[in-house]
């Protein structure tokens, strides 16, 4: 068992690397006061150290996913990545207050429910 969850690590890095990056982002425009108007608002936007560090998990979660990749095949590792559409709004409604009503629970069940029996037969 220990093994198995060993094998599927860099699926699971690549998961939470990514939905880092994406919480990073947001946080950054939550924070960032000014309308992306010109060259220099995007480039102030891009130099801040949010940005940077969004770009490295990003580029870490790609490594990770070449990692995966080299092990199981595309279509096994890419049904995986289906637990963002669950990880991320629930994310973003622990911190951002974003909505998360009973339509994305139900639909955050019949996701999961799919990936188990994508995985299983």
């Amino acid at each position: 068992m220990i093994l198995k969850i060993y094998n599927h690590l860099p699926i699971f890095l690549t998961i939470i690397l990514s939905a880092l990056s994406q919480m990073i982002l947001k946080y950054r425009l939550i924070t960032f006061d000014k309308k992306l108007s010109s060259f220099q608002e995007y480039y102030n936007l891009l130099v801040s150290y949010e940005i940077l560090l969004c770009i490295m998990c990003i580029v870490a979660s790609v490594f990770f996913w070449i990692t995966a990749l080299s092990k199981f095949s595309l279509g096994y590792c890419y049904i995986f990545l289906s637990f963002l559409f669950i990880l991320i709004p629930i994310l973003d409604y622990l911190f951002f207050e974003e909505n998360y009503n009973l339509f994305k629970l139900a639909g955050s069940i019949v996701i999961a429910i799919g990936v188990i029996l994508s995985n299983k037969y």
